[in-house]
């Protein structure tokens, strides 16, 4: 795949995760001061919403950064071992909700 065809996963990734987390609120409104991992963990509906929504995001935009991002800026390595840590951080936290307990602080971490 010609690295400018992963150029377009990066908007594709906003665009889900935009899209996704409008709905999460418009659907399932909550206080203002909650967090959006709030918001999904108060209903069984949010949080599966949050782990499909992640799911379907994460990937593309691992792949536009690590095919498109890295390459085209010559970013150093270590940003590609932070990127996939943060990626792998931010999947665990979609799947392990906000809900009190040993939950909230692997969600935390």
């Amino acid at each position: 795949m010609p690295i400018e065809s992963y150029k377009h996963l990066g908007l594709l990734a906003i665009v889900l995760g935009i899209t996704g987390l409008s709905f999460l609120l418009y659907k399932w409104p909550n206080s203002k001061s909650k967090t959006f991992s709030q918001h999904a963990a108060a209903t069984k509906g949010g949080r599966l919403l949050y782990i499909v929504l992640f799911s379907l995001a994460l990937p593309p935009f691992y792949l536009f950064a690590i095919k498109w991002l890295v390459p085209t800026y010559d970013l150093p390595t270590s940003f590609m071992y932070l990127l996939t840590v943060a990626v792998v951080g931010q999947l665990i936290a979609a799947y392990v909700p906000v809900s009190g307990g040993w939950k909230t602080v692997m969600h935390n971490i």
